[in-house]
């Protein structure tokens, strides 16, 4: 029944009726009650302690198994949901088209395409797409370029930049050049591939991918939204209010300045380093990966770490132990260090196999960046 559920949900996604936060969030509840049938079957093994070694290891392989199974499948069923990725290629061609844009937002949806958007110091936009078509039958150069330059649809319409390529017998890298200024929005996606944002400064931004990495730096804005299904997370030196990054498989790297950061795997390592003393909140979590928070000194800190069979390490200065849970399946530390200090630091960590670890790192002044 569970796995009917999982197959639905997975083909849910492939559809287009759920987006990848709603798909994680469905699968997570499918594993709560499962862990929570576990838990009452654990219970039985209370005088016999070396079978809760047993017990223990059993639940750290299902728990990984079945997250790697249920995002496999996902990975499988977008490859081969006519992608066409077995069939022989045609020749590598290259379009480029120069447009004038003076708007403040920028769409882009992709189907089978890597994505580099990056500032240029032109007033137009250069938009640059080299690809190759997935066919059976041989094509010349001149062919592969006519089906690449009917297969990409840009268009200008009042404040919006919008840019397609849903041919699925098309793998393509599609770069584009923006003019160096504020923009209100990006709104980028891509069904499989990658996705790379350098050096921009927007109000908001969301980074969708089904299967691909995502890569952001130098990046200053409001609020960022990130996902992917299968691949990893990594925003670097960026200047973020909000930020939402959320993978299945694949580990999260951030470091930069962020007020308020919930970075979320199924299956990966959570690494997050705050580069100034100000106000902040970090919310990470993992089911099957580590977590390392590293920290400015000269700030009150407020932690509260939990893991089921991993270790908790914390390493700041002048800390305090709230509260210090050990059980066989559950450990809690609940701290503060630097009581009084301003500003203040609030971190919430939790992760099911993996350990977590909070240190002191860089300490920069806001003005650094």
């Amino acid at each position: 029944m569970k796995q009917d559920m999982r197959q639905l949900i997975l083909e849910q996604v492939k559809e287009g009726k759920l987006t990848i936060d709603e798909a994680l969030d469905k699968l997570e509840r499918l594993e709560a009650i499962d862990e929570r049938a576990t838990s009452a079957s654990e219970h039985k093994y209370v005088d016999e302690p070396e079978q809760y070694d047993r017990v223990d290891q059993y639940s750290v392989d299902s728990l990984t198994t079945k997250v790697m199974s249920a995002f496999d499948n996902l990975v499988s069923r977008i490859k081969d949901s006519d992608l066409s990725l077995n069939q022989a290629s045609g020749p590598n061609v290259t379009y480029v088209k120069q447009f004038p844009f003076s708007g403040e937002t920028v769409h882009v949806d992709l189907f089978n395409a890597n994505l580099v958007v990056e500032p240029s110091d032109l007033e137009e936009c250069e938009l640059t797409v080299t690809g190759r078509p997935l066919r059976r039958q041989q094509v010349t150069e001149e062919q592969a370029l006519e089906q690449l330059q009917a297969a990409v649809q840009h268009a200008v319409s009042a404040n919006t930049l919008s840019i397609r390529l849903k041919d699925k017998s098309v793998r393509a890298t599609v770069h584009l050049k923006v003019p160096r200024r504020h923009y209100e929005s990006f709104v980028l996606q891509t069904l499989n591939g990658e996705i790379s944002l350098t050096s921009l400064d927007t109000t908001s931004a969301q980074l969708m991918t089904a299967n691909g990495r995502v890569n952001v730096r130098d990046l200053f804005s409001e609020d960022v939204k990130v996902s992917t299904a299968n691949g990893s997370i990594e925003i670097e030196e960026s200047e973020l209010k909000v930020l939402k990054a959320k993978t299945a498989n694949g580990q999260i790297i951030t470091t930069g300045v962020f007020e308020r950061s919930e970075l979320k795997t199924a299956n990966g390592n959570v690494r997050c380093e705050l580069k100034t003393v100000q106000n902040a909140k970090v919310k990470a979590s993992s089911l099957a990966g580590s977590i390392a928070l590293m920290l400015p000194h000269g700030a009150e800190v407020y932690g509260e770490l939990e893991t089921n069979f991993g270790g908790l390490n914390c390493n700041l200065d002048d800390m305090e132990l709230i509260r210090d849970q050990k059980e066989i399946v559950n450990r809690k530390l609940h701290f503060v260090s630097g009581r009084g200090r301003s500003p203040k630091i609030e971190v919430e960590a939790d992760t099911k196999t993996g350990t977590i670890s909070v240190t002191h790192g860089v300490h920069l002044s806001p003005q650094a960046l």
